[in-house]
């Protein structure tokens, strides 16, 4: 197989990750595949809390980020990614308004003791509407200048 035909085949893969109606079988397979691939069998709202389950452990930030950021994905799932060592989950996990407001309120907790503080997941934090309104007055107080 030349690169064009191994490209054209990668892209047939991505589109059958992203489609709907791709069977729960073939979205399993996909789940396995190259990184392009199961970013996509991620953001699939048809994909099984078992897949999503597996894919929130993946090695690759962006898929974990698309776990967080697909609707189906359980609480006590986006609960453990709250925690992750990428800033790009827990971004994503403080832009998720699905999410509650005790689990923002951990993930803020966690994010003021860590050595470095992103001013993207504060400000996420900041601008979900499921943020208590007492985290929204300890960040105007702490980090007002990134707001």
């Amino acid at each position: 197989m030349d690169k064009l035909e191994l490209h054209a085949a990668t892209l047939e893969r991505i589109q059958a990750a992203k489609n709907p109606n791709t069977s729960l079988v073939a979205l399993c397979e996909l789940a396995k595949d190259d990184y392009w691939v199961r970013l996509e069998v991620a953001r699939n709202p048809n994909i099984s809390l078992g897949i999503l389950r597996e894919m929130a452990t993946d090695e690759a930030y962006g898929v974990r980020r698309n776990v967080v950021r697909n609707p189906k994905t359980p609480e006590n799932t986006i609960r453990e990614l709250a925690l992750d060592e990428s800033d790009h989950v827990r971004w994503a996990v403080a832009e998720n308004t699905m999410v509650s407001s005790n689990l923002l309120v951990m993930l803020f907790e966690y994010e003021k003791n860590l050595n470095y503080t992103v001013p993207e997941i504060i400000v996420a934090l900041y601008k979900n509407t499921n943020s208590p309104l007492v985290i929204k007055k300890v960040i105007e107080t702490l980090y007002g200048e990134w707001l």
